[in-house]
């Protein structure tokens, strides 16, 4: 039987505005378009695993504000989509602010983090073997979630990106590490990484360096690249995998979803390579299209060379 996936992690109102170009230093654009949705990374994640049917539940929480209350009943209309939602008396729901050009590049504002959004956040899941669970921070609390999951045989995926390490501290990421299975950064972490660590070379070889730094603590990397592709590390060997020539519509919500792909394919037992190549898949069609059937998605991929079989599970909304 296939096994869960649990998506831990905080949920915004993002607001997100569409403009002709990024503004500079004390510039001031009008937007052509915005429009409000519920966003944050975990719920990017989630969505994107429900619309493929798999069975998953996204753990989060909320203030006891209307924004708090609009984000719960924006939750409950995601089709396939079981959400544990906790409901923290006196505290603010998160925002978001995104700007978009046209080219799909974009800028965010996060609203002040409170450590009690995430701190209790997974305390309540109950992972067993073949489950996967994926997070996005780097609190103690999540720590103690990942080894508990990985004590109960599941499979632990964690996103490591510069906004969490810049508020909770390389330290606390890398004791996250030492309970994650698989690890998923980019571009801009990488790069910020590099500041400090100086390693020459072009991207390829800054990547692997830092694919190389995170592998000393998870068994298998992600540094996804944008137009670049993929490198990717497996118990010490890496590959890469290029990306496709595409055209982008909006680039929020890419890396999310390369991480559900990674998810979903883990799920479903697949070797390291056809993940990372599912994933990319993933990616791909959401930056052209957005999130599309799975059997679309899987045509993706067996362009990219894969040939794992993936199935849809019958989608079962969970009560509680």
């Amino acid at each position: 039987m296939l096994g869960h996936i649990y998506c831990v992690s905080a949920i915004s109102v993002d607001r997100v505005f569409k403009i002709d170009h990024l503004p500079q230093r004390d510039e001031k654009i009008f937007a052509a378009e915005m429009e409000e949705q519920a966003g944050g990374q975990g719920l990017w994640t989630a969505r994107a695993l429900a619309s493929w049917r798999a069975p998953v539940t996204f753990v989060t929480c909320v203030g006891d504000d209307a924004a708090g209350r609009w984000l719960a009943t924006e939750m409950s209309s995601i089709e396939g989509l079981d959400v544990a939602l906790t409901t923290l008396p006196g505290r603010a729901s998160a925002t978001c602010v995104i700007l978009v050009d046209p080219s799909g590049e974009k800028a965010l504002v996060l609203s002040p983090s409170e450590a009690a959004i995430v701190s209790g956040l997974g305390k309540n899941i109950a992972p067993t073997p073949g489950d996967v669970v994926t997070a996005n921070f780097f609190h103690p609390g999540v720590q103690s979630v990942f080894a508990q999951a990985r004590a109960n045989g599941a499979t632990t995926i964690l996103d490591l990106e510069q906004p969490g390490l810049s508020m909770w501290g390389w330290d606390a990421a890398l004791r996250t590490l030492d309970e994650t299975d698989i690890v998923c950064s980019n571009a801009k972490t990488l790069e910020w990484w590099n500041e400090g660590e100086r390693v020459a070379g072009d991207l390829l070889a800054r990547a692997h360096a830092f694919a190389t730094r995170l592998g000393e603590r998870a068994v298998r990397v992600c540094v996804t690249l944008g137009r670049d592709g993929v490198l990717a590390l497996d118990r010490g060997e890496t590959f890469h995998l290029a990306a496709e020539t595409i055209s982008v519509r909006n680039s929020t919500g890419a890396g999310d979803t390369f991480l559900a792909g990674l998810a979903f394919a883990t799920l479903h037992s697949a070797p390291f390579t056809d993940a990372v190549r599912f994933a990319s898949a993933a990616a791909a069609q959401f930056l052209t299209a957005g999130n599309g059937q799975l059997a679309d998605l899987q045509a993706r991929y067996r362009r990219l060379g894969g040939d794992h079989d993936f199935i849809s599970w019958p989608a079962v909304r969970l009560e509680g």
